[in-house]
């Protein structure tokens, strides 16, 4: 059986069936065009790394997803992914460079390759070779194929949930309570670690993220108190916890960090915490302050305009950069008639025996 030519019957077939038909409703019919206008948008050409066989042209309609469980062409090709991903499983991410393997709507086998692997056409014929005669097998000759370059899915994880790599911005607990994470650091050996408040346990306490309830959420025990320049902490890693220099931002957005040594400036300051969100504001004292929970007074901490809330001590305190640079500048740690508080990087850094952010 000539399936394409049973497929191009069925749909002229289908065609005289909709002249005689009404149209009973125009909403669903323009939802459907402008879906489909969304779908030939996202079809850049720029990520079509290599094609395969008798692909269709740019031109060639979409498929109605309506139908498409019961199309035969389709069919066959949900039957020869099946059986080729036997075949192909070597070059699968991480050991190899497809993350993903499919098909698109206008009739073809899509195999997306990681962006970041440097193209080997010789692969590509490889792995083409493979789903033709799987292809061949289900009586299809040159079977079309589009391979396509795909970033590797990030997931929508919120703040709360356990988040691997280490980042800053999302929950932690120790000692019962729960903050943000500020940053994430190296000290003086080399060890990695992260810096968030110094008022959420002692030294010796376990931090967890986002809290140990959540089986492998054990970071490290804090290792290090803050309490002079800063109210901050220091947890140097234990084994086998990855971490990048990023800021939660939202679900889908992980904003890479630079650092600054110096005092903030004057311009607009950002708080990534657990409770607030992404709130904006700027500095407006630099004072020596009061700090309850040690007791006495920090120095050179500043006052400034963002909105704050329970949960957000230890958050990432950072300005962006005309130069496109996202830099923190400190740790949030309280609030004060209806001001934020944070500590300096300086001072967080002096405190801590000069541990250093690790930088994106």
């Amino acid at each position: 059986m000539n399936i394409r030519k049973t497929v191009v019957v069925m749909l002229a077939l289908l065609l005289v069936g909709m002249a005689m038909v009404p149209i009973v409703s125009a909403t669903d019919d323009s939802s459907r065009e402008s879906a489909m206008k969304n779908t030939e948008a996202a079809y850049q050409k720029e990520i079509i790394l290599a094609s395969f066989g008798q692909v269709p042209s740019e031109k060639s309609a979409y498929i109605d997803l309506r139908k498409i469980n019961s199309d035969p062409w389709y069919s066959s090709l949900r039957t020869i992914n099946s059986e080729s991903d036997k075949d192909l499983e070597k070059y699968y991410y991480p050991n190899g460079p497809m993350i993903g393997k499919g098909t698109d709507l206008k009739g073809s086998i899509v195999v997306m390759i990681n962006k970041d692997w440097v193209v080997d056409n010789s692969v590509l014929k490889e792995i083409y070779s493979k789903i033709s005669e799987r292809g061949q097998q289900n009586g299809i000759e040159n079977i079309p194929c589009r391979f396509i370059s795909m970033g590797l899915p990030e997931t929508d994880a919120t703040r709360t949930d356990k988040i691997r790599p280490v980042i800053a911005g999302i929950k932690v607990h120790s000692n019962g309570e729960y903050s943000t994470l500020g940053f994430v650091a190296t000290d003086s050996s080399g060890n990695r670690g992260v810096v968030t408040t110094g008022h959420m346990g002692v030294v010796g306490s376990s931090l967890y993220q986002p809290d140990p309830t959540i089986t492998g959420s054990f970071l490290g025990y804090l290792t290090a108190q803050g309490s002079t320049y800063s109210d901050s902490s220091w947890t140097q890693f234990t084994s086998g916890i990855t971490s990048d220099p990023k800021v939660y931002e939202s679900s889908s957005t992980y904003t890479t960090f630079n650092y600054w040594d110096d005092y903030p400036s004057g311009s607009t300051i950002y708080i990534s915490g657990v409770s607030s969100g992404v709130t904006t504001g700027s500095t407006v004292y630099m004072v020596n302050i009061y700090n309850p929970y040690w007791g006495k007074i920090l120095n050179n901490q500043y006052y400034a305009t963002y909105s704050s809330g329970g949960g957000d001590s230890g958050a990432p305190v950072y300005e962006k950069w005309s130069s496109g640079e996202t830099v923190v500048v400190g740790i949030h740690w309280g609030r004060s008639s209806g001001y934020a508080i944070f500590s300096p990087m300086q001072g967080i850094r002096r405190d801590l025996n000069w541990i250093t952010p690790v930088t994106g």
